[in-house]
């Protein structure tokens, strides 16, 4: 068994969720494809939001370097971010020329949106949006918590933080989420925050986990009739069910291999867009096919691109430098 500050049991549910990012990023033709990404759709992201905000906030002191929580925000995702922008970018273009197919993202070349709202591919969005929530998560902490003067300076983080998402909510941004989310996650995250350190089963926390996804999945089928159930509430709910699951379980210990495989995650869900486009690009320039997805060609073609994917991110880590500038690690 392999003993690491990682948690097993998260890791498992963080690549479980990346599998259903990219169900969600691979067109369907039919109703029952359509379906995965119904369900997928509100689980996945909230999910990552969660979890990361709730270790985040888990990992703030008193005595805390402001200099170190942006350092690390820096080198874990803005980094990454910058790094797979370019590539999202470069392939666009190429995308462009080579069948005149449009990006994910629309084939819109707008560059400042791309590099500050993540619109240089469909799943970029989420890493500009996780270091905005995550300052927000520190000013609050900051202005709450400790001393005057980083007290200030948590003001001024929380006032450049409510300009860019200002900005992002009157142009439009995709990647800008929603307020009452907002609050949801960060509510979320501080009251969770020592709940990370868990090491036994919490029955309580996986039945109500179990419960609140059901609760808000069930949502598919009455969005059109009770507010409660408009997409954007049920965003948070899921990522809290899910959440509650994972903490509820215990922390697993697994051997190396299933240990590496399952902290792949990350680079699933950065790299798997690469897959996406490129397996579309070699079908239609070199067979002249253009695939019709229903559930099982989907799922094939969701398959392809996971392991794809995870082999990347297994390549990246052979070097430093790839694994600094992709994977932040």
């Amino acid at each position: 068994m392999i003993t690491s500050k990682r948690n097993g049991t998260v890791d498992i549910f963080r690549l479980l969720a990346a599998f259903g990012v990219i169900c969600i990023h691979v067109p369907f033709n039919t109703i029952a494809a359509g379906n995965i990404n119904t369900v997928f759709s509100p689980l996945c992201v909230p999910f990552f939001y969660a979890v990361s905000l709730t270790y985040f906030i888990s990992g703030l002191k008193e005595d805390l370097s402001i200099g170190d929580v942006f350092k690390k925000m820096g080198y874990r995702i803005l980094l990454p971010y910058l790094a797979w922008t370019v590539v999202y970018v470069a392939l666009m273009v190429l995308k462009s020329r080579l069948i005149g197919l449009q990006h994910a993202t629309g084939g819109q070349f707008v560059f400042w949106r791309m590099l500050f709202y993540g619109e240089g591919a469909v799943q970029l969005y989420y890493l500009p949006e996780l270091i905005a929530l995550q300052a927000t998560a520190l000013s609050i902490y900051l202005i709450f918590y400790c001393s005057y003067k980083k007290k200030v300076i948590g003001f001024v983080v929380l006032t450049f933080v409510v300009l860019y998402y200002i900005l992002g909510s009157v142009i439009n941004a995709f990647g800008v989420t929603p307020l009452q989310c907002i609050i949801f996650y960060l509510a979320v995250g501080f009251l969770f925050s020592k709940s990370t350190r868990n090491t036994t089963t919490n029955y309580y926390y996986i039945i109500g986990g179990v419960a609140l996804t059901l609760f808000a999945l069930s949502g598919i089928y009455f969005n059109d009739y009770f507010y409660l159930f408009k997409y954007t509430n049920k965003l948070p709910l899921c990522g809290l069910g899910l959440l509650l699951i994972t903490f509820g379980l215990p922390i697993y210990t697994m051997p190396k291999w299933p240990f590496k495989l399952c902290s792949t995650s990350y680079g699933v869900y950065l790299s798997h867009i690469v897959f996406l486009e490129g397996f579309a690009v070699i079908i239609k320039k070199l067979f002249h096919i253009n695939l019709y997805y229903d559930f099982s060609i989907k799922l094939i073609m969701v398959s392809m691109i996971f392991i794809a994917a995870i082999i990347l991110t297994f390549l990246l880590r052979k070097t430093t430098l790839t694994k600094r500038l992709f994977l932040g690690e």
